[in-house]
């Protein structure tokens, strides 16, 4: 409920490929990315370098990067070091969602600075100040509950470490 807020239902590719509009956030909220699916090419270079294009120059992308379950743990990586070919900021994070039964990994990427080594005292300041109805209107989100986000397993940040392959 803010006009600032375009939702876009549709296919990802054919809009990034037609639109010539910039925006502040991008959300991709995408299907699963699972090698040789049918969504791979939506976490490809060439789609991040088409997202790119979309943003202003201080802009955000977010995306659904795959789950970080122990069973699992080659395509999130894979993800994130496509982002960081393309962004100066990469940061991970993930979030249980019931439906999957598992943690599902998330990257958010830009350009410009993406500060989160705050305390959740400071987290808590700037969520006041940035959402127009206060900070109470989140069911979820505060400044402890960022950072349990934010703080991924040891095996997750060794994964992203060390991972060289982009997918093209």
């Amino acid at each position: 409920d803010d006009e600032r807020c375009k939702l876009i239902i549709g296919d990802a590719l054919k809009y990034i490929d037609e639109t010539d509009e910039k925006y502040d956030v991008i959300i991709g909220d995408l299907t699963d990315p699972i090698e040789n699916g049918p969504s791979i090419e939506l976490f490809t270079r060439s789609f991040y370098e088409k997202i790119k294009q979309c943003l202003n120059e201080s802009g955000v992308y977010v995306t659904q990067a795959g789950t970080i379950s122990l069973h699992e743990e080659k395509v999130f990586p894979r993800v994130a070091n496509t982002l960081k070919t393309l962004f100066k900021e990469v940061v991970p994070f993930s979030s249980f969602i019931p439906t999957y039964g598992t943690p599902l990994g998330f990257l958010v990427s830009s350009d410009s600075k993406l500060v989160i080594n705050l305390t959740p005292d400071e987290i808590d300041e700037k969520l006041d100040s940035n959402l127009h109805k206060g900070r109470e209107t989140l069911r979820f989100l505060d400044g402890t509950s960022f950072l349990g986000l934010v703080g991924l397993p040891a095996n997750v940040r060794s994964s992203i470490q060390s991972e060289s392959i982009v997918y093209k």
